[in-house]
């Protein structure tokens, strides 16, 4: 486990932080964990977008032609 592993576990650092870190650790830590860190950065990211935009992550939006916009307010 590195730095950045620990920091995030304990929510010292964000997971964008960590990314810009792990560009000075990838040498340092290695390929197989700087990939392992990754993914645990990614997972992150999309935790902290779902948590603050929910449901409308995966909601598509319909375009309504007579609106002319996304806000339908004649149907």
């Amino acid at each position: 486990m590195c730095i950045i592993c620990i920091e995030m576990d304990k929510n010292r650092l964000s997971p964008w932080e960590a990314k810009k870190n792990l560009t000075e650790l990838v040498e340092k830590i290695g390929d197989e964990h700087a990939r392992e860190v990754e993914n645990k950065i990614s997972e992150a990211i999309y935790e902290q977008i779902y948590f603050e935009f929910g449901e409308t992550l995966h909601h598509e939006m319909e375009y309504c032609n007579l609106c002319d916009s996304f806000e339908c307010i004649c149907c």
